[in-house]
């Protein structure tokens, strides 16, 4: 898909309706101006992010030998290092653009280095702000290089934030479709225990166990309730019950 410098990136969102193909088109419009990766989470109201409401992609892949996490966005979110991550508090706060190498933090550092192992040299975050000044999203998005490298002034600043506020817009739009769509209440009371203990990254056995069940009876309520969401999986199913308000997000204790 060929994406022109005007508004290439509106009209290539315009209907779409699947986050996938959303953060797809983002990384592709990223990836042509010179960025490696990228992620988008919209925040919570006390300035919280859920990892598994967000947006991520990258074009290059780490080697950390962890074998779990092969990108950095992937890494950066389901890792949590966003909970220590000094920039986010930073783009809660602002309201313009805000660059690893332009922020002397020394908690930055540690940061950096490790994003160095998945080819990452700086990073520029954005925040999204809504009418009444909240910050409802903010975005990162990844340069290649080592860790001293810095932003190219003559990055288009201008596209970026415009891809990043239209990526928010069309992902708001699309989780307000899917609360409308979905039934009020969807989920039976056993249904809704499975996915409780499926938001906090507990697996099909473990569930079991702690609900004493069999696993089997486990894959049988999440299988019902993915038909129930029209979701591919369980974890896509435990997106579409957090966007319809079935499920509470969960912190991940890694």
């Amino acid at each position: 898909m060929k994406l022109g410098r005007g508004d290439g990136f509106a009209k290539s969102t315009a209907g779409v309706s699947n986050p996938d193909e959303i953060a797809l088109i983002l990384g592709q419009h990223l990836s042509s101006l010179g960025f490696c990766g990228f992620c988008y989470a919209p925040t919570g109201r006390d300035g919280s992010i859920d990892p598994h409401t967000a947006l991520y992609g990258s074009q290059t892949w780490g080697q950390d030998g962890s074998g779990e996490f092969s990108c950095w966005p992937t890494h950066y979110l389901l890792g949590a290092r966003h909970v220590h991550d000094p920039m986010v508090k930073l783009l809660l706060a602002s309201h313009g653009p805000v660059t690893w190498s332009g922020t002397a933090d020394p908690r930055l550092h540690g940061l950096r280095q490790e994003a160095k192992r998945f080819g990452v040299g700086d990073a520029i975050g954005l925040p999204v702000r809504g009418t009444h000044d909240q910050c409802e999203a903010i975005a990162f998005a990844y340069l290649p290089g080592d860790d001293a490298a810095a932003l190219d002034p003559d990055i288009d600043y201008l596209r970026l934030e415009l891809a990043i506020l239209q990526t928010h817009l069309r992902c708001r739009a699309v989780m307000e479709q899917r609360a409308r769509t979905l039934p009020g209440t969807v989920l039976t009371s056993r249904e809704r225990e499975v996915f409780e203990w499926v938001a906090r990254g507990r697996s099909n056995a473990e569930i079991a166990g702690l609900l004493n069940i069999s696993e089997r009876t486990v894959n049988f309520h999440i299988d019902n309730t993915r038909k129930k969401v029209k979701a591919r999986n369980r974890m896509h199913a435990l997106v579409e019950l957090i966007i319809a308000g079935e499920i509470r997000p969960q912190p991940l204790n890694l």
